[in-house]
């Protein structure tokens, strides 16, 4: 999938100065940036409920050279504004640029697969934002949206033509507090995106074979893991689960007595979990299995033209021991389960352990993804 979610440009604008963003900026792209483009530092942040992930860029055909790489866990904020703590990630990590790309998720981000008929782009618009409460939960006051056309000349229910389109918006008051944190942090954006386009985007670029046929995607957040599949390269389905590791981590203090940070370490940590850990961890994975299945199901039973996965790339700090997780969704799901490897197309700059960087490449997908926007 080519951009989707690029620049925000003039729209941006109003917001790094007293007035409200307006509207994203939402296409698709046929070209990644010019070498000019590809020469400037990018940096990309995955700013988290649980940690914060910066990643700093070179594009060099064919591979991505990995200039800086930060990972800080938010409870090491110590009760710090979120402001304090971007500045002080941003400046420890020794990050060049002021300007960074960032991403949004969670309630108040709304995706949605519409069928229109066939009209001029131009009129698409008009009627959306006339009619967005009718795909929405929102108010059209309420949101920041915008579109793309993934899909032109497509039969529809009734035998006319039409268009497949996504439909993107995120509430406002969502946006701008979250805007402000970086502002007053003195840092500017200059992308903004959602994450499980980031993650789509990054899929393209090191796993180009399997987004070409139907893939999907599990990316396993904190409090919310997000089920992203695609068909020949374009997104078709976006759905979150209200299942992420904090579930495992609470199922784990209430049966073996650990702590937080305990909990943590066992899930998550440099070392495999204990054997009694793992089982506990294994029958909160049935859960999130069990979620996984009914989304699924539901894609399978809504979605025009659907068609089955071929493979299912799981991301997210869970799969830091991949070998011990992975195995819990093969056996249940019935088709390829892998994690997302990045590692064969990055290479590390002398100041960065490449393996530091392989055991972390769970949770580089979504601030690579921004990284790789044109």
């Amino acid at each position: 999938m080519r951009p989707i979610l690029n620049k925000i440009q003039d729209s941006l604008k109003p917001f790094l100065f007293p007035a409200p963003l307006q509207k994203l900026s939402l296409r698709l792209f046929k070209k990644r940036g010019s070498s000019e483009a590809e020469s400037a530092p990018i940096v990309g942040c995955d700013f988290g409920k649980s940690k914060v992930v910066l990643l700093q860029i070179e594009k060099s055909s064919p591979k991505i050279r990995v200039v800086k790489f930060q990972k800080i866990t938010r409870g090491a904020a110590n009760g710090q504004k979120d402001a304090e703590f971007l500045k002080k990630c941003f400046e420890s990590g020794g990050f060049s640029a002021r300007r960074l790309r960032i991403s949004v998720k969670g309630q108040g981000v709304i995706l949605r697969f519409v069928q229109f008929p066939q009209m001029k782009h131009e009129e698409l618009r008009n009627a959306v934002s006339f009619e967005i409460d009718q795909y929405i939960p929102f108010k059209a006051h309420e949101v920041v949206w915008d579109l793309c056309v993934l899909e032109e000349n497509v039969s529809l229910a009734s035998g006319a033509k039409g268009m497949n389109v996504l439909l993107v918006a995120v509430k406002r008051e969502d946006l701008n507090a979250y805007l402000q944190v970086f502002q007053e942090a003195g840092l500017q954006i200059e992308l903004i995106d959602i994450d499980a386009l980031a993650v789509i985007n990054a899929l393209e670029f090191f796993h180009p074979q399997s987004v070409q046929t139907t893939a999907g995607i599990l990316d396993v957040g904190t409090e919310i893991s997000t089920l992203s599949i695609t068909q020949k390269g374009k997104p078709r389905f976006i759905r979150d689960i209200s299942y992420g590791t904090l579930d495992i981590v609470k199922r784990l203090k209430r049966k073996l007595g650990l702590s937080q940070e305990q909990a943590e370490e066992q899930l998550a940590g440099d070392n495999p979990p204990s054997p009694e850990a793992l089982a506990v961890i294994q029958e909160g994975l049935g859960d999130l299995i069990s979620e996984l299945r009914v989304s699924l199901n539901y894609y399978l039973d809504q979605v025009p033209s659907a068609e089955s996965i071929q493979a299912l790339f799981v991301t997210g700090g869970v799969v830091r021991h991949h070998a011990v997780f992975l195995g819990n969704f093969k056996n249940d799901l019935g088709f390829a389960v892998e994690p997302f490897d990045l590692v064969s197309k990055i290479e590390a700059a002398s100041s960065i352990d490449p393996e530091m960087l392989k055991q972390n490449q769970g949770i580089l997908p979504v601030a690579m993804g921004l990284c790789l926007r044109a």
